[in-house]
């Protein structure tokens, strides 16, 4: 097959000194690679998945992810991350925003449009 379905879900019990609660994750990601010859030396992932995290006190924090033309290759040893090009998307329940973009060989970041260092 030219394309494969990744399905993942996993809690996580958190205690830290400024915190704890739980963190739930899941989602369905795919992966699409570049040649059927060889399937892991590239190709393109598209993540869409959420999280939330459940304090102590009950409160819920909820976040959605959406990746689009995540592209990782072997080959591109230049690259400072593990994905050469695409971005991924985080909102909470308040419409915050962040964006990441990934151009090999940096990353960039921005919060709700504007730049992060």
């Amino acid at each position: 097959s030219t394309r494969y379905t990744l399905a993942y879900a996993f809690d996580l019990n958190l205690d830290t000194p400024a915190t704890a609660g739980s963190l739930n994750v899941s989602g369905n990601p795919t992966y699409t690679p570049d040649s059927a010859v060889d399937p892991f030396a590239a190709g393109t992932f598209t993540l869409n998945g959420q999280a939330t995290f459940v304090a102590p006190n009950g409160k819920s924090y909820g976040v959605t992810r959406t990746g689009k033309g995540l592209h990782f290759s072997k080959a591109n040893t230049g690259c400072t991350t593990d994905f050469d090009a695409g971005t991924v998307t985080y909102v909470d329940g308040k419409g915050n925003t962040l964006q990441i973009t990934y151009t090999c060989p940096s990353v960039s970041a921005t919060y709700d449009g504007s730049p992060l260092p």
